[in-house]
């Protein structure tokens, strides 16, 4: 349950919140107007407790060559990532896949079918002390 709800440029840099301030992050229909969301994994890792569950859906690139595919949809660029490179993103920055699912989305009228994947990942605390040279107990 929210408070209240505020409207911002994700692009903008740190978000106007103190570390560890959110329990859990959700982001439904964001990855998809990036090429490479790595920003948004390092900006919730940053904003979320140890511990903590970010939840996302991602449109599922359906061309084996490329982990980033781009397509134009009513003059808006969208873009699909591999799974793995989804991946990759997240725990490069300290999240481990908890949960992965996948699933189709009915199309509009006159629109592609879309194929979504929405993995769990949670925030992997040792990561930071690995990243700072320090190795667990």
């Amino acid at each position: 349950m929210t408070e209240s709800l505020v409207t911002r440029d994700i692009t903008s840099r740190p978000f106007p919140w103190e570390d560890g301030w959110f329990d859990h992050a959700l982001a439904c229909g964001v990855f998809h107007f990036f090429s490479h969301p790595g920003f948004i994994f390092e900006e919730v890792y940053r904003l979320i407790r140890p511990q903590g569950i970010l939840c996302f859906t991602h449109q599922l690139a359906t061309r084996a060559e490329s982990d980033v595919q781009e397509r134009v949809m009513e003059s808006v660029p969208v873009f699909a990532h591999k799974p793995s490179f989804i991946g990759e993103l997240a725990a490069d920055t300290g999240f481990t896949l908890k949960k992965p699912f996948c699933f189709t989305c009915i199309p509009l009228p006159n629109h592609q079918t879309g194929f979504y994947s929405g993995p769990v990942w949670f925030k992997n605390p040792m990561h930071d002390h690995e990243s700072a040279g320090h190795r667990p107990i």
